[in-house]
């Protein structure tokens, strides 16, 4: 009965790592395609920049709600 409790949070464990790592990709990725915005032209970064913030902050908080 004792491993059977032990193996479910287990589980959750490795999937919160899952979400946390999947979160931190997608802001790299999200600052690579910044970057490259910011050499074409430095307003429409600023614009971009805005909106991927927002965007990373919403995700970050509905994680940390779910765990």
């Amino acid at each position: 009965m004792a491993k059977e409790t032990t193996t479910p949070e287990i589980s959750t464990s490795q999937r919160s790592k899952t979400a946390t790592t999947k979160s931190q990709t997608r802001t790299e990725t999200a600052k690579s395609q910044t970057r490259m915005e910011t050499s074409k032209g430095q307003t429409k970064s600023d614009r971009t920049t805005a909106s991927t913030a927002t965007y990373t902050q919403t995700q970050t908080v509905s994680k940390t709600g779910g765990e």
